[in-house]
């Protein structure tokens, strides 16, 4: 007989990560297909870009998450539900790589806090409930959950396989390239320490599997040059200066005062993020520069500015790239703020309770705010109506 009460304690401490994925699922499925009554033509040139198989593998870039969507399209769907669920169901891995990174690196307040944040965002929202691959540019925080993982697991077998995966599908999405790239340099030490430790014939077999994981994107690039420039997050044709440096000054803006980006994915005037996260961001900001002579801040403020550089290039990287490293940022000005509060009351529960519940508030608050605005004043709009038509078929 099964002994409900002994598994409950076993497994009572997790319970509240599997009721805040069950309550993340919801939310980012909810009135997946019936918010707008149709597809704005990047979901259209996405979904009619992936019903050939030749056309997948001929352009290479975002293969695994075209490869899903050619399925799903051959399976003829009736409902641009099961288009969309595809970046849903992507953006689930980043989301508890996010918690588990910030659990190790910030501890037990701040990451589930600043995971409410990031996943009620209407900035994520609207990037993994679109059926369209910009919502692997957030794969990025793999990196950084990696870089945890690699310092807690004892496995060396293990931890050199997820490497080279997580390198070799980072190499698939526009720009992730020159991230992993970054990301080596800055565990080479601990990498270059792990191999020794591995048997070279495991060790040459993984890296037999990675290159073999890469053909199709080689392939691509020998038969349409200009592809590389894709993998790089680089236009095709040269970038104007001029455009580029307007573009990368107006991400502050966009940020913190209005928008002006593009109303399928933001609704008009309002900044990507609310007030007390902007505060939050740029305490943040302050405290990483505080402490520039780690690695971490510099890899962490270093991963935002090229992000936005890539960006402002006008190429195929969108601003979805920097979700991870402006929430990561925002997590660093709330593990300040809550650091600071307990060493004014280091033995004092209730002013330690009272200054949680304070900031908990504070972040429920900005939740209603921010999925209000994504589930209700967005779809709204007149002028995100415009651009969004029926179904392509």
């Amino acid at each position: 007989m099964i002994d409900i009460k002994k598994i409950y304690h076993k497994y009572r401490s997790k319970l509240p990560i599997l009721v805040f994925i069950l309550f993340i699922l919801f939310l980012l499925q909810y009135r997946l297909s019936s918010l707008l009554g149709g597809m704005n033509f990047n979901e259209i040139n996405s979904i009619n870009g992936t019903k050939n198989l030749t056309n997948i593998l001929n352009n290479g870039v975002d293969l695994p998450y075209n490869l899903i969507q050619f399925f799903v399209n051959n399976l003829s769907p009736s409902s641009i539900y099961y288009f969309r669920i595809i970046p849903v169901i992507a953006s689930i891995p980043m989301l508890i790589f996010f918690y588990t990174h910030l659990q190790n690196h910030y501890g037990k307040y701040t990451a589930p806090l600043t995971t409410v944040l990031i996943a009620s965002s209407a900035w994520l929202l609207h990037s993994s409930r679109t059926a369209t691959p910009d919502i692997l540019f957030v794969s990025v925080i793999a990196l950084l959950w990696f870089h945890t993982y690699i310092r807690t697991s004892k496995n060396y077998n293990l931890i050199f396989m997820i490497a080279i995966l997580i390198a070799v599908f980072l190499t698939y999405i526009p720009g992730l390239i020159w991230f992993v790239i970054l990301g080596y340099l800055w565990e080479r030490n601990i990498l270059k320490a792990l191999i020794k430790k591995l048997n070279k014939n495991y060790f040459m077999s993984i890296i037999l599997i990675g290159i073999l994981m890469l053909i199709p994107l080689i392939l691509s690039v020998v038969r349409y040059p200009n592809n590389l420039f894709s993998i790089l997050g680089f236009p095709v044709t040269s970038p104007n200066l001029l455009d580029s440096t307007k573009l990368f000054i107006m991400i502050p803006i966009n940020l913190f005062y209005e928008n002006t980006y593009n109303p399928i994915n933001w609704l008009s005037n309002l900044p990507f993020l609310d007030f007390a996260t902007s505060v939050f961001f740029i305490i943040g900001v302050y405290q990483l520069i505080k402490n520039w002579q780690h690695n971490y801040s510099k890899v962490l403020l270093i991963s935002f500015l090229f992000g936005g550089f890539l960006y402002s290039l006008g190429g195929p990287v969108s601003l979805t790239i920097l979700i991870p490293s402006t929430y990561l940022i925002v997590a660093s000005g709330l593990s300040f703020l809550i650091d600071r509060w307990f060493e004014v009351f280091p033995k004092n529960p209730i002013s330690r309770y009272v200054g949680l519940s304070i900031l908990s508030i504070a972040i429920f608050s900005i939740f209603f705010y921010q999925t209000r605005s994504y589930f209700v004043a967005w779809p709204n709009s007149k002028n995100v109506k415009s651009y969004y038509y029926q179904h392509p078929g």
